[in-house]
């Protein structure tokens, strides 16, 4: 079962290097941006909408051996229907022009023969930072949908199991919007994924140091120290829906904008490769390792005997979460140098 999982898992990943090398291969440039968030946020919305597809099919009687079948098979259906619109759609009889195809040939002999070595992806400064910046993303995005329900009940955010679904189903929600607003804000600004990207963590830090600071005053009050007022659940559901919104725009937009730095190399699937693989190294450490984190934290603030509900463990993860943000803002406010440059070469070239 173990290794059938794991299988899984290896198939699973497959899915978004070759979704940006179709991206970049099939849409215009102008429009990617645009799409990709679109692709995101459906995504988003399947997994969210899958759990409640299951128990209902359970709930009428299907069996998990039934449910495991049908989601295969639903996956080969799609699978199938996608293959055949781009390998027997109508746009694969499109004609090609002679020079269009010379072109092609010389990008195709220049790629082989300066990156066919996956060094040409690993030495560059910018897919390095969009590497680390994917990493954060993805672990901020994990952290929130695996600890959230910790936090939210430790630090009194949600006082019951109702209030900790409803928080939690609008940073879901949260997470679709800033999926496609951040295409659509992209493409308004002409494709620049890093100032994009930088926005949306701006968002997510405002969002989640405003979450750290009404905690800390809500276990202030509780002290009988007085430093804030304890938040309104309404608004800790606008906080909750606006950190996961700005965390997912950066992890949307950060795959595209290596796709499309990566495309001069003429390696877009393979750095995409590489930003899905690193990007899962933070999915990874924002599991046990930053639960150990957190314990750590309440036992050093409360004693031996606190466990990872208390207080001051839902905290630190919130103030995690608060400088991962902060660390997206800079990386991305580093590319921006880089991404003037890459669009100013590509206006010269139309001109």
């Amino acid at each position: 079962m173990a290794a059938l999982w794991g299988l899984q898992g290896i198939l699973q990943a497959f899915g978004w290097p070759l979704l940006a090398r179709v991206v970049v291969a099939e849409l215009p440039e102008q429009q990617r941006a645009k799409y990709w968030g679109t692709l995101s946020m459906a995504g988003n919305i399947g997994s969210m909408l899958t759990p409640y597809g299951m128990v209902f099919a359970r709930h009428n009687g299907l069996s998990w051996r039934g449910i495991f079948l049908a989601a295969g098979f639903s996956g080969v259906v799609v699978s199938a229907i996608v293959w055949w619109l781009l390998c027997c759609g109508p746009h694969c009889h499109k004609v090609v022009s002679p020079a269009a195809k010379a072109d092609s040939r010389v990008q195709h002999d220049r790629v082989q023969s300066v990156s066919s070595s996956v060094l040409g992806i690993l030495t560059s400064p910018t897919l390095l930072v969009l590497m680390l910046c994917n990493m954060l993303s993805f672990g901020s995005s994990k952290c929130i949908k695996e600890w959230g329900a910790v936090y939210l009940r430790s630090t009194q955010l949600a006082s019951s199991d109702l209030q900790v679904a409803t928080l939690m189903f609008w940073s879901e929600v949260g997470g679709s919007c800033g999926a496609v607003l951040s295409g659509i804000v992209s493409t308004r600004l002409g494709g620049r994924h890093a100032v994009t990207c930088m926005l949306s963590a701006m968002l997510s830090s405002a969002a989640l140091g405003a979450l750290v600071w009404f905690c800390a005053g809500a276990l202030s009050t509780a002290s009988e120290k007085s430093v804030g007022a304890p938040v309104p659940f309404a608004v800790a559901c606008v906080l909750q829906t606006m950190s996961l919104a700005g965390i997912n725009g950066v992890r949307t937009l950060a795959g595209l904008h290596g796709a499309e730095v990566a495309s001069k190399f003429g390696r877009v699937g393979m750095a995409n490769a590489w930003l899905e693989a690193v990007g899962q190294v933070g999915s990874v450490l924002a599991g046990q390792p930053l639960g150990a984190v957190a314990a750590y934290a309440s036992v050093t603030v409360e004693g031996s005997a606190a466990d990872l509900d208390s207080a001051a463990g839902g905290i630190t993860i919130l103030v995690i979460l608060g400088l991962a943000s902060v660390l997206m803002v800079l990386l991305n406010a580093a590319l921006l140098p880089q991404e003037a440059s890459r669009l100013a070469q590509k206006a010269s070239k139309t001109d």
